[in-house]
């Protein structure tokens, strides 16, 4: 199933709110950053897009959360649904 044809009421059929993170490597630090992004796989945010050199990442990790802390600290913990751009 391509990424684009995911209805945004079940975004990707987890249970309740799901945000979207994606991992990249930042070239100042070289370390990685949780950014964003939408349910077609773009940046959430013109400014990171261009901080970062990419305006669409080709995969993600879908995780049910309500907030961004919340959501960035089950990735770091490997958890949510990978979901790939295609």
């Amino acid at each position: 199933m391509s990424a684009k044809k995911i209805p945004s009421t079940t975004n990707g059929k987890a249970p309740g709110r799901v945000i979207r993170v994606a991992q990249l490597k930042s070239p100042a630090t070289g370390k990685l950053v949780c950014l964003r992004v939408t349910a077609e796989g773009k940046i959430a945010g013109a400014r990171y897009a261009k901080q970062y050199g990419t305006k669409r990442v080709q995969a993600w990790v879908e995780v049910p959360a309500t907030s961004w802390k919340q959501a960035t600290a089950a990735v770091r913990a490997g958890k949510g649904k990978k979901v790939r751009a295609g």
